[in-house]
């Protein structure tokens, strides 16, 4: 079997936990204040229409894509992101998914992944878990199904990136033999 890799946009090639807080601080808003995610998004796209689409990358976003495209190449490195709850408005869903795809563009990511760019609704990641299949996420909430299902599971962190590789190294391995 050929290993495929599936990775997540927000938190593993996108540093967007470090720009929702500096956009939360623009607006006002005090580090403990609680606020859903999508009524701060609708917020933050009123002043800067291409928030999603001008998030910087993580610090490791490109050693993460170089390691998977080496690891199993190109053609089997896949984006797999959440664009929000299914009960979001749909121009919504329309609007994160241009600006992911603006991302994506922006920084160059199809020199790395030839695999497909697959934009879901949240939860819904695990309907593409296989025993080949390797997930790359920042949640737990996609990991645990993922691994549910069959594929096995990665929960990243970018700080600790040294410790992914090894990870992904050794996941290949097991599929690949």
């Amino acid at each position: 079997m050929k290993a495929q890799i599936f990775l997540d946009m927000d938190g593993v090639l996108v540093a967007f936990h470090p720009w929702l807080e500096e956009w939360k601080e623009r607006l006002g808003y005090d580090e403990e204040d609680r606020i859903r995610f999508w009524d701060l998004y609708e917020e933050i796209v009123e002043v800067y229409p291409d928030w999603w689409g001008d998030a910087p990358p993580t610090k490791n976003c490109f050693n993460l894509l170089r390691l998977c495209r080496d690891l199993v190449g190109k053609e089997n490195v896949h984006i797999l992101t959440a664009i929000g709850p299914r009960d979001n408005p749909t121009y919504t869903h329309k609007e994160v998914r241009k600006q992911k795809t603006r991302w994506i563009r922006k920084h160059g990511i199809l020199r790395y992944v030839g695999g497909s760019i697959l934009m879901v609704y949240r939860g819904e990641k695990k309907r593409y878990a296989d025993p080949d299949h390797i997930l790359v996420d920042d949640h737990k909430t996609n990991i645990k199904p993922w691994i549910r299902e069959g594929g096995i599971g990665i929960l990243y962190k970018d700080r600790t990136f040294p410790k992914h590789k090894r990870e992904l190294i050794e996941a290949v391995d097991l599929i690949e033999g």
